[in-house]
């Protein structure tokens, strides 16, 4: 194991990191030197890490799907050991970014000379999760070891939160699908008629199948596990969610909850604004809250609207750095808030 002193002398010896490594699926990115030749293959990313006197070791990066226990995740790096031949030398568990990261080291003596396997799995309570493997001469596994530790501490979320640890008791997170939408034919409308968006798109979340009105110009599409609204005469995204009204899950309270936190992202609050709810020209019943702010970078509007037909209720997110540019934008979103609706597919 490589001492913390011997870490402060090599770690003089590591490039600059000028690089990125990016995975959208796992949530996680970091820097590494720019030296590295990086390589794509058909499950993930292989850097190639040059180490001295010509030798190099090779970082493989890929994102698995694991579930359980530790002990099994334990279990199962000593089962593929013993089955590739190689000597487990250690197993243990360190935090990285206040989650557990499962750790393996094992050698050979193979027809490659003597190679030490150094991999992990970062263990998050997400459905996809970084694993790696660093494969390199024994001679120089301390170096290769830095070197890669020395990039594990740039390691970071790309939404800035930091991850939960997995259990085995959590539920299986449902990833949204959504299908291509149907342009409804345009109609006149009599007065009192509801007004909806005219794409009707169907969206499936778990056993929930439902039918998504949205105005011309908006789509809807999966990131990262959540549904978000887009249309290119806005800054940025919209995330969105609709769900069946239970006990603990009613619009207002709901709304009170996402404006809740999103109050927490303002230094200070200079307008707040209320409305609803009132039925809106869909013929659902909407409210939203709008706040107008500053951060320590500069102005923030956020906005949060819920819409409710029946027992199916919808909720939507908005937040842009930029006061001043959201008064171009506030004719698109009210048209949105207006015009958007959600009934369950027959």
């Amino acid at each position: 194991m490589i001492q913390l002193a011997t870490l402060v002398a090599l770690s003089l010896l590591v490039s600059p990191q000028d690089a990125v490594y990016k995975n959208e699926k796992m949530g996680f990115e970091f820097t590494y030197p720019a030296t590295w030749k990086r390589s794509e293959t058909a499950t993930g990313t292989n850097l190639s890490i040059p180490i001295s006197e010509g030798k190099s070791a090779t970082l493989e990066l890929f994102d698995i799907d694991f579930r359980a226990a530790v002990e099994v995740w334990q279990n199962v790096e000593k089962a593929s050991a013993d089955q590739h031949r190689r000597t487990v030398e250690r197993q243990w568990q360190e935090e990285v970014l206040g989650v557990p990261m499962l750790l393996t080291k094992a050698n050979i003596n193979g027809e490659q000379g003597n190679q030490t396997f150094f991999s992990g799995l970062l263990y998050t309570a997400s459905p996809r999760k970084l694993r790696f493997i660093l494969i390199s001469p024994t001679d120089v596994a301390d170096q290769a070891e830095l070197a890669w530790r020395k990039c594990l501490e740039s390691l970071r979320t790309v939404d800035g939160k930091l991850p939960a640890s997995e259990s085995p008791d959590r539920a299986p997170e449902i990833i949204p699908t959504v299908k291509p939408p149907t342009l409804m034919k345009p109609r006149n409308t009599k007065n009192g008629e509801p007004v909806r968006g005219s794409q009707v798109i169907p969206i499936e979340v778990g056993e929930l199948k439902t039918s998504v009105y949205l105005p011309e110009g908006w789509t809807l599409k999966v990131k990262d596990s959540s549904l978000i609204l887009e249309n290119p005469k806005i800054q940025g995204s919209l995330t969105f969610q609709s769900w069946k009204v239970g006990d603990d899950s009613a619009p207002g309270k709901m709304l009170g909850q996402a404006s809740g936190k999103s109050l927490d992202t303002f230094k200070s609050v200079l307008l707040r604004e209320d409305k609803g709810p009132l039925v809106a020209g869909s013929g659902a019943t909407v409210a939203w809250v709008k706040r107008t702010g500053t951060t320590d970078s500069g102005s923030r509007v956020t906005l949060e609207f819920v819409g409710l037909n029946k027992d199916l209720a919808w909720m939507a997110t908005y937040s842009l750095d930029d006061a001043k540019s959201y008064e171009k934008v506030a004719p698109v979103l009210n048209d949105l808030i207006q015009k958007l609706f959600v009934e369950v597919q027959p």
